[in-house]
């Protein structure tokens, strides 16, 4: 089973630096989710990933002549490989049962708290998790404090390695994942996925967290999803509905051009190794990229290009030699190395920022 890797662009600055199927909803990433059908699919297979996986669906990948390509409207699902596809012409099989496509982010913040309670229906009889409370399931290594738990709405998902510490308060459907710390105090709202290697605190409502970000301090986080390597100033809060409670406005990633959103709420989509300051102000619609540092006091709004150095009295291109410096620095922390998967993309952004405007 191979994956399309296809609408790359239209999850911009998300990922820039990887490949959609490895964006997180739910318990796990895109692929994992396929992945666990892989015993009942053809090898030779492509997946689209944003296509969500059910058991009817895989039942009618099975039944794919070699020629045939599934689809749902304008969409591919799947196909055999792209061999095939180019030698003969592709006959397209439209699929009639349920299926939910990923177009865009707003797909993700609105199926995330539904895919928490799919992935975690696939625990239950699972020994490695256990839990005195129906609908918790907390992996045998995690450690778990004085914790209030709410499941009125949802399952808890608690995964290896990982510490809740006192006084936190969980309301699921959530999902915390492996090797994370959730730090005293913190109040987790339904909807919220936090993946491994991640430390938060404060406030976090329907939001996605991926790899090794830290929010470990007070402040609000909602509607928002959040890249690798993020590091989140104490303090720092995300407006996710403007004042005039109308549909959030923000601008087109790849054009520049505003557009209005299908919903009132929606915080802030970042890149990867995004910093901001502490008491940072982030307001509704913001996008920012990669390898950016926000130290301002104003509250910033609008797209953040890439490799951006952003101060009270400066907004400059953040020098590559320090961009790549203060990550290393950040991964030591967590116990990891500087590679050359980071070398490409750093110099990727930097051709990307240098590229003429058309």
């Amino acid at each position: 089973m191979k994956f399309i890797s296809n609408k790359q662009s239209s999850f911009l600055p998300l990922c820039f630096d990887d490949q959609v199927q490895h964006l997180l909803l739910g318990c796990s990433n895109l692929a994992e989710k396929w992945i666990a059908y892989k015993d009942s699919l053809p090898k030779d297979i492509w997946i689209n990933p944003l296509v969500l996986p059910n058991s009817e669906l895989v039942n009618h990948i099975n039944g794919l002549g070699q020629r045939e390509v599934l689809m749902k409207e304008q969409h591919i699902i799947a196909r055999f490989d792209r061999i095939s596809i180019n030698n003969v012409d592709p006959i397209n099989i439209e699929y009639n049962g349920k299926v939910t496509i990923i177009s865009d982010f707003s797909d993700f913040l609105d199926n995330n708290a539904e895919e928490i309670i799919r992935d975690c229906k696939k625990l239950e009889g699972n020994i490695n998790y256990h839990s005195s409370q129906e609908k918790v399931f907390i992996h045998s290594t995690a450690k778990v404090d004085q914790v209030i738990m709410n499941t009125d709405r949802g399952p808890i998902f608690i995964g290896k390695g990982t510490h809740i510490m006192d006084g936190a308060i969980l309301k699921g459907p959530i999902a915390i994942m492996d090797h994370s710390i959730v730090k005293m105090g913190s109040k987790i709202y339904p909807g919220t996925t936090i993946g491994p290697h991640c430390t938060v605190a404060g406030e976090i409502k329907n939001s996605i967290i991926h790899e090794c970000t830290n929010k470990g301090h007070e402040g609000y986080l909602g509607d928002s999803i959040l890249g690798r390597w993020n590091n989140l100033g104490g303090g720092t809060t995300v407006s996710n509905v403007s004042n005039t409670f109308m549909r959030i406005k923000t601008q087109d990633w790849n054009t520049g051009k505003t557009i209005t959103l299908p919903t009132i709420k929606r915080g802030v989509i970042t890149g990867d190794f995004v910093k901001t300051g502490i008491i940072t102000k982030i307001n509704s619609g913001t996008k920012i990229g990669s390898f950016s540092s926000i130290i301002n006091s104003r509250a910033i709004t609008g797209n953040i290009p890439p490799l951006t150095w952003l101060t009270d009295n400066k907004n400059q291109k953040y020098l590559l030699d320090k961009a790549k410096t203060h990550a290393q620095n950040q991964m030591i922390l967590k116990s990891k190395s500087w590679n050359d998967y980071w070398e490409n993309q750093l110099q990727r952004h930097l051709n990307e920022i240098q590229k003429p405007m058309i």
